[in-house]
């Protein structure tokens, strides 16, 4: 099978590893046995329609002149769109899901209402994320119906807290029920015109606050005009209350003021004047600092979408994945999604629900400020994910978010001792099946199987498992050097009965915490892992990875899928579907190149009808889990499922978009940003609008119109002249009026069909640049470890293993280069060799059209205006992010904001490079963390090498200097007791998170793997992070002490050595107790300079 799959995709493992990993079955060899298995489906439903499907013939002139002679489309012609990723390339969930008997859903998002202003409303909002959750995706909120601080209220506090306060709530039981250190994803978001709202966006900019979720602000064209115009503006609770503009007048500036006081205390409504540009440009700031919080411009959402005119399915959310501070198990340790920027091997689940590691791509942020959904099981673990995620669910399967339920049991990660040497590790699948030893599953994973070898570790620590640590070696040697690594902490030790003596000093694997009392009392007598509380996550910025084989990974201790995101309205779902753009280029990367219209037109015309299918397909899906969920005690799942069958039946809402933009582009020998290259892609999205529209209105005649249909609600008609209700109306009545008029007459067929979704694995399959996304890199090098003496030899690391160097080539730039130098021959030898030549790349890199048009390099006003232009024609919103240099500065990133405003793009996505560094502690104090960047750290930093015990327990710690001041530190217990003085030596920066410590007395290769404990290792990230960018260490080492109680020896030994390097100052309020003289803190020690007394002594 293997060979087969290779030669299916050329060669390529990565996309043959994706393939077979996530979405192959039981049985099929290629994506041509999915494909068969696909349009079997999708050629049933077909089938259905045109055996129940009459229409008479006045109607059927109606139809467009392609639809009047189109011929039936069968299961072979399905196939054929499928085949080989070339036309039509199904979701992901779809791919995964369809035809296999699974109790799945086949949408990619779903939304749930947002709270009202009562606890009831927000717990009952909570609930309904829980059961989401379950049964894929995950859910984010948004506080804007929430009442502002110091408003009256009808209960024993007086005042509300404000909308803001619930953000540190949120935050806070996600830590306290965060299982290691681990949370989940939570987004929230509030609207711009909330009277919190400015400390709603400046609340995560202290890092010790909010620290749990991530947030989004819903911008209305009356903020930004009055932002460009510099005006006053109103802020005002309810958020869409009226007022009267001459109210500003007389209003004081940053005052909250209750109109109607004497009207019950719902009834009231609370104005506050402020000074529009100041808003922003605090919003600007925080967005510069931290990429947060995202900005959706509401306005547009409404006004340029068919949907904005129906209240019931108008948009409220967005659907993104995983909470940028979700761990991911990966054989490197536990890492932030958000900080996993190359591609890795994860811990994930087979086929057989059994433990594995596989191969992943690199994170990507999907969406700013989405929504999300905090599951919490009975063991303390918890995650935060958009309402549409799916977790595992055991004796179910993939269920989303939304649709979770209490009592669900998710599938969970099992960590046990093995004696006491090694840690066994399995899923909560995996019933009564015997641990596997994480050492070798790790090795094993990324290496194959080693026969006749142990793993043997570096470090002679047999709880740090991360890969760096691990080494194949013959069963002698590693009895040889386990002898000689006697270690009371890691070995067995036997008592006098020849029984194991219990350590206390033996790692701890402990993965989670105490629940609440509020939460303890839920599922007390059932399995560890059920869900005990579904309830509103933080609104963040969100992140997804793909992990080409099997689709799921382990994040927060639990088995979770992928996703996708779309804005839409309250219990609403959709479903993905795409069109390869790069197959309609005729000849390409040649001067004759061009688009074949007709064929792109046709297809566009099928893909529709199949993605309306596809919502078919998904109703019998949530029968299914109707039939199966109906008969249980718990009804909210039920009811829920019931809602959101409701809401797709009468809206049908389906998501056909594309991918391959970029290498379309490029195969028309344009750039990416140029105005030809632009130019054409008007060209195609007008010709894919044409082909989308006519099918809907051919269905609509065909099949009918989706059940919500009211034409009243899209258009006036007065005297004679049709005026559409928003702005798309008028869009497509102007630009296509045969077509409005016959839709005016039949409706269409899906009340919105059309989107650019992330396609991160979906184009690695099809082999090209993904949805409306620039190329990112053109070509990199890769190293692979050198199994056998053949293996030829580019690299060696400090641990002596060897490794060869292999570059990976864009697989359209590879296509370029064959067919401009190589005569298109792609078994020329020299062609091979070239691609593995990365000074000649480079060379031929520059005359390709793709040169000067990578993600870091495009003009980002070209970039805003190829996304404006593309939005024209989508009826969803897009997915796109606009990379930018560190060196940007806050007043570019607000000119990025408002030319995308004013382009009519529904939202936008900004990352500047390093943005998570150098962040204000406090917004408004500058003293934390100066303005200026830190400065950039030697490859060789002069460092203090101490030791210190803090109850019983010694440490060592290095503390690098720059300048003579505290650049970093570097904190971590020594494996066995050493006394080595104090002195200076060298911390060496050998490559990305990799350093060694170099001095007369003692020599560590690695420093990142001497503590494998991740809180200690976060509390010295966060202490280097403030130390390399001036903070004073005396708020440091006050931070520090507010650290789980876990690590307190840890944090203290930290701060003692830390505390030696504060200038000396007299303390204030006391005096030395043996003269009475003026005591002095100095070097870390408070003493008297008159007789000598020290604290330390």
């Amino acid at each position: 099978m293997k060979n087969d799959l290779l030669d299916y995709f050329n060669g390529d493992e990565l996309a043959a590893s994706t393939w077979k990993n996530k979405y192959a079955m039981e049985g099929e060899r290629t994506p041509d046995d999915m494909h068969r298995r696909l349009a079997k489906e999708f050629g049933r439903i077909e089938k259905e329609y045109i055996n129940n499907t009459s229409v008479n013939q006045k109607d059927r002139l109606m139809l467009s002149s392609y639809g009047h002679t189109r011929r039936e489309l069968k299961e072979e012609d399905i196939y054929e769109l499928f085949k080989n990723f070339k036309y039509v390339i199904p979701g992901g969930s779809v791919m995964s899901g369809l035809g296999t008997g699974k109790l799945v859903s086949l949408s990619n998002c779903f939304v749930i209402g947002s709270p009202e202003d009562s606890y009831s409303s927000i717990m009952n909002t909570r609930s309904q994320q829980v059961q989401l959750m379950k049964r894929r995706g995950g859910v984010g909120y948004d506080l804007s119906n929430l009442r502002p601080r110091g408003t009256k209220v009808n209960n024993a506090a007086k005042v509300s807290t404000g909308a803001a306060s619930f953000m540190e709530v949120c935050s806070d039981i996600t830590n306290e029920v965060a299982q290691g250190g681990r949370r989940g994803a939570l987004m929230l978001s509030i609207n711009i015109n909330h009277p919190d709202i400015e400390e709603f966006i400046t609340k995560k900019q202290d890092l010790t606050k909010v620290t749990g979720a991530n947030i989004s602000v819903k911008v209305t064209d009356e903020f930004m005009k009055a932002v460009v115009n510099d005006k006053d503006y109103l802020l005002r609770w309810p958020v869409h209350a009226n007022y009267d503009p001459s109210q500003l007048e007389e209003m004081e500036y940053d005052k909250l003021l209750c109109i109607g006081g004497s009207f019950p205390a719902d009834k009231r409504v609370y104005l506050k004047k402020i000074k529009a540009r100041k808003l922003w440009n605090t919003l600007m700031h925080c967005a510069y600092n931290t990429a947060e919080p995202g900005i959706i411009f509401e306005s547009t959402m409404h006004n340029y979408a068919p949907d904005g005119v129906y209240e019931e399915f108008k948009m409220i959310g967005t659907n993104p994945c995983f909470h940028p501070d979700t761990l991911i198990e990966t054989v490197e340790g536990r890492k932030r999604i958000a900080d996993i920027t190359e591609p890795t091997y994860v811990y994930s689940m087979n086929e057989e629900g059994h433990i594995c590691i596989v191969p992943s791509t690199a994170a990507f942020k999907t969406r700013d400020n989405a929504k999300t959904l905090k599951i919490v099981l009975r063991n303390g673990s918890s995650i935060m994910v958009t309402p549409n995620h799916k977790m595992f669910v055991q004796g179910v399967g993939f269920i989303e978010a939304q649709n979770l339920k209490i009592g669900d049991r998710i599938a969970h990660i099992l960590r046990s001792r093995r004696g006491r040497r090694y840690v066994g590790v399995k899923l909560t699948t995996e019933g009564n099946r015997d641990y596997v030893m994480e050492h070798r599953l790790v090795y094993e994973g990324v290496y194959g199987q080693q026969i006749d070898k142990d793993i043997h570790h570096l470090d002679a620590n047999p709880f740090n498992n991360v890969i760096n640590n691990l080494q194949s070696i013959d069963h002698s040697e590693h009895a040889r050097l386990t002898a000689l690594e006697q270690n009371p902490q890691n070995h067995q030790v036997r008592g006098e009965d020849g029984g194991f003596v219990p350590s206390e000093k033996t790692p701890a694997w402990k993965n989670t915490e105490p629940l609440p009392d509020y939460l303890a009392t839920k599922c007390r007598n059932q399995w560890d892992n059920c869900i005990v509380s579904i309830e509103e996550g933080e609104q963040v910025d969100v992140y997804d990875i793909q992990v080409p084989g099997t689709h799921c990974l382990i994040a927060n201790n639990m088995v979770a899928h992928n996703c996708g995101e779309i804005p839409m309205g309250p219990f609403d779902s959709c479903r993905l579907i795409h069109i390869n753009l790069t197959s309609y280029i005729v000849d390409p990367f040649t001067d004759k190149a061009y688009i074949d219209k007709e064929l792109l037109y046709k297809h566009s015309y099928e893909a529709m009808r199949l993605a309306d299918d596809l919502v078919d397909l998904e109703l019998e899906a949530i029968d299914k889990i109707i039939n199966v969920v109906k008969d249980e005690k718990d009804f909210v799942e039920f009811n829920l499922w019931n809602r959101i069958k409701e809401t797709t039946r009468r809206g049908r809402r389906a998501g056909l978009g594309f991918t391959g933009l970029a290498d379309t582009i490029a195969m028309l020998g344009l750039k990416y940003d140029s105005d030809e290259g632009i130019e054409n892609v008007e060209q195609l999205m007008k010709i894919i609008f044409n082909g989308q529209f006519d099918a809907q209105i051919d269905m609509a005649i065909e099949r009918g119109a989706f059940p919500a249909w009211d034409a009243s609600k899209e258009f006036e008609v007065e005297k004679s002249f049709v005026y559409g209700k928003n702005k798309w109306y008028e869009f497509i009545n102007r630009n296509f009026p045969i077509a409005t008029a016959k839709m005016m007459c039949y409706g269409r067929r899906n009340i919105s069909w059309s989107t650019v979704a992330p396609t991160g694995t979906v184009s690695i399959m099809a082999q090209c640049s993904s949805g409306i996304e620039p190329v990112f890199l053109p070509f990199y090098e890769r190293k692979r470890k050198c199994m056998s003496p053949n293996d030829r030899v580019d690299y060696t690391d400090v641990k002596g293993e060897k490794y060869t160097l292999f570059t990976v080539v864009h697989p359209n730039l590879a296509k370029w280069l064959c067919s401009s130098t190589f005569g298109g021959n792609f078994n020329s030898n020299e062609y091979l060799e070239r691609l593995q030549d990365i000074e000649y790349l480079k060379v031929a890199f520059k005359e390709s059209p793709y040169y000067e048009s990578t993600a870091s390099e495009i003009n980002w006003r070209q970039r805003i205006k190829l996304q404006g232009i593309i939005q024209k024609y989508i009826t969803h919103s897009i997915s796109s992010t606009i990379n930018l240099p560190k060196e940007v500065t806050e007043e570019e990133i607000a000119d990025i904001y408002i030319e995308a405003w004013k382009t009519g793009n529904k939202g936008q996505t900004i990352y500047r490079d390093g943005c998570r560094e150098g962040v204000l502690n406090k917004i408004e104090k500058s003293s934390t963390i100066s303005n200026r960047q830190a400065p950039k750290r030697p490859k060789e930093l002069e460092a203090d090498y101490h030791q210190v015990k803090v109850k019983g327990e010694q440490f060592i710690v290095l503390v690098g200097l720059l300048e003579g001041k505290p650049y970093e530190i570097f904190a971590f217990r020594p494996l066995r007791p050493i006394d080595i003085p104090p002195h200076k030596g060298k911390i060496i920066k050998k490559g990305k998170m990799h350093y060694s410590f170099d001095s007369k007395f003692i020599q560590l290769s690695d420093l990142q793997l001497a503590n494998t404990n991740i809180e200690e290792k976060a509390a010295t990230l966060y202490s280097s992070m403030l130390l390399r960018h001036g903070v004073s260490i005396e708020f440091i080492t006050k931070t520090a002490k507010k650290v789980n109680d876990n690590i307190t020896s840890f944090s203290s030994a930290m701060c003692r050595i830390l505390a030696k390097y504060i200038k000396s100052s007299e303390v204030k309020g006391e005096v030395c107790p043996e003269c009475g003289g003026n005591l002095v803190r100095d070097g870390g020690c408070t003493h008297c300079m008159n007789c000598g007394y020290s604290r330390c002594d």
